[in-house]
């Protein structure tokens, strides 16, 4: 890891405002970029093979052809509008992650050494390290351990799984960045899977993670601060280290200060 100085942490910080350290969107545009050149590219191959059936067979071949095609780019498209919907989900739990106090630390989109993906969201603060996986589904979702359901149909990728996953690289990554917390405040990494959507029906038996509505999740942050009660200093610097990583991967990042919300959170 390239050795640099972290984020200038802004010192005095109204008790309403939540430190955003990362803002995170590259790996999330970079989704979006792919679906809409894959989108692209589908049309137009559909379009001129639909050209050339009709100008060297028949018009009616290139009609048919349109017809047996149009199934692909049915399907690139709704990847498309996945990807969209996804980064509409996020940006609903960031907006609502701000009206968290100043001695939390937001970071999004983190990208970890030698891991593919990325993270969601990482939130630092009293409550200790969570990672945060969200979904803008709507329908009803079944969880069952870790197997999944989406309106009847099993989930290919586990959500629980890949949320777990995220919180023990990121524990493993920040253990051995910080082994003097490694025993205490890192010793449990939590995961959080939130439905952002208000219309999503959840049904959850034997869960391997917490599972909560885009409502409830304040609440729950809330209440693990509440039983850990992680100090500041130390939140800082593992915020700090994400922090660095983040910008060897995309550049310097200058922290922001998430903008006011009017509802204070204790």
């Amino acid at each position: 890891m390239r050795s640099g100085p972290g984020p200038a942490f802004t010192s005095v910080r109204p008790s309403y405002m939540t430190t955003v350290t990362r803002v995170g969107g590259e790996y999330a545009a970079g989704q979006r970029l792919r679906a809409r050149l894959a989108l692209w590219g589908a049309a137009g191959i559909v379009g001129l093979s639909a050209v050339a059936a009709s100008l060297v067979i028949h018009p009616s071949a290139g009609v048919l052809l349109v017809l047996g095609l149009a199934p692909i780019v049915t399907r690139t498209r709704r990847r498309l509008v996945n990807v969209q919907k996804g980064i509409y989900g996020e940006a609903l739990v960031v907006d609502l992650l701000h009206r968290l106090p100043g001695d939390y630390f937001l970071l999004n989109d983190v990208m970890l050494p030698e891991r593919r993906g990325n993270i969601d969201h990482v939130l630092i603060g009293p409550c200790g390290v969570v990672v945060l996986e969200t979904k803008h589904w709507t329908g009803i979702v079944k969880s069952y351990g870790d197997l999944w359901f989406r309106n009847g149909v099993p989930v290919t990728k586990s959500v629980s799984k890949q949320v777990n996953g995220n919180a023990a690289a990121l524990k493993d990554f920040l253990s051995r960045q910080h082994p003097d917390v490694a025993g205490s405040v890192l010793r449990f990494v939590e995961s959080v899977v939130v439905f952002s959507n208000p219309l999503v029906r959840i049904r959850v038996n034997r869960a391997r993670t917490t599972i909560v509505r885009y409502s409830q999740l304040l609440d729950v942050i809330v209440e693990k601060a509440q039983r850990k009660r992680v100090p500041a200093d130390v939140a800082g610097k593992l915020a700090a280290t994400l922090a660095r990583i983040s910008m060897q991967d995309s550049g310097p990042l200058r922290p922001v200060i998430a903008r006011e919300s009017g509802t204070q959170q204790g």
